[in-house]
Order: structure tokens, then C-alpha cells, then sequence
């Protein structure tokens, strides 16, 4: 779930800066100057991440927000996931060979449009997205560590190895920049 909302909130923050400089405002005044009726009106559907707008989400519920980009598509697939992943857990099953690629169809591009578009927010948060990913990538890694360990031992480490070194770099990255 954190990294649905760091997938939404990343796009929101970049469409917000791609309208501001397409409007040539600062902030988000030629956000603002559209009246709400306007915007639902007329929808932008970027499937390239960028328009999802900051101020637009604060002020929507999640029924209002506009899901048709690639970070509100991968944000309803992990939903989804997880209300099966709830049930598997509930049901005491472990994840099965189907379920691990399944699960690395919706991370690995999310973390790779949101390493892309974390590029374009306020320093702040680019630090926080920025470790996000690092971290989604260990949950990966220990994933596909546990379903492998047993047939593949070698393997296995290997992957949780990896996994922990993103890990180990993204907290000294953000705690780096929290705790300084």
C-alpha cells in the first residue's frame, strides 16, 4: 500500500509541475484558474505517468482522482494482489511460482516509472520516492528469495543478497538525508 501511494503521489507531483511550465505560472495558480467543473470535463489521460496533479488529488476523494495513467493502473493491479494475497495468507498458503511473477509484473515497472518520475519533485520528496523504490525492490527480492530457497539455495541468497545491499543503500540514503 505504500507504494501505491507513492506511485499516485509521484505522478500527482509531476503533473503538477508539467502543467505549471505548459501554463508558464508559478506554483499552481494556472491549476487553480480551471474551475472543477472544467476539469472533470475535460479528463488528461497520460499513460506516461505525468498527469496526475498534487493539488487536484488533495482536494478529490479517491472516487474523483483520475486513475487512467501508468502509475493509477499499477496502483489498481496492487490492490487487487493484495486482496488475493490477503486471502492466501488467511488460508495459510505460501506464494506460489505464478503469484512471484505476477507480483514482479506490477513492481518492477512501478518502481521503474517511479524512479523516472521522481526525478521532477522538490528535493524533500525525492528523497523519501527515491528510498521507496529501494524498498519495494527488497520486498521483491525477499520474495522471489523464499519461493526459490528451497530448490535453488544458491540462487536464493543471491537474490536476498542483492535485495539487501538496494535495501542497505536506500536507508543510508534516507535516513542520510532525515537525520543530517
Amino acid at each position: 500500500l505504500l507504494s501505491a501511494a507513492a506511485g499516485v503521489g509521484t505522478a500527482a507531483v509531476v503533473r503538477a509541475a508539467s502543467r505549471e511550465q505548459s501554463m508558464g505560472t508559478s506554483g499552481t495558480e494556472g491549476v487553480r484558474r480551471l474551475s472543477p467543473s472544467t476539469r472533470r470535463a475535460t479528463p488528461q489521460t497520460d499513460w506516461l505517468g505525468t498527469s496526475t496533479g498534487w493539488d487536484d488529488i488533495k482536494q478529490k476523494s479517491l472516487q474523483e482522482v483520475d486513475w487512467l495513467n501508468v502509475h493509477g493502473v499499477l496502483t489498481m493491479c496492487a490492490l487487487l494482489l493484495i486482496v488475493y494475497q490477503s486471502v492466501r495468507i488467511g488460508f495459510h498458503q505460501s506464494p506460489s511460482i505464478p503469484e512471484v511473477w505476477i507480483t514482479t509484473a506490477i513492481y518492477l515497472p512501478w518502481i521503474y516509472f517511479c524512479w523516472r518520475d521522481t526525478e521532477k519533485l522538490e528535493n524533500h520528496y525525492r528523497v523519501t520516492f527515491y528510498a521507496s523504490c529501494g524498498w519495494a525492490f527488497m520486498s521483491l527480492a525477499s520474495l522471489h528469495s523464499v519461493v526459490y530457497q528451497d530448490k535453488f539455495p544458491g540462487l536464493s541468497f543471491n537474490i536476498l543478497a542483492l535485495g539487501n545491499i538496494v535495501f542497505f543503500a536506500s536507508c543510508v540514503y534516507f535516513y542520510g538525508y532525515h537525520w543530517t
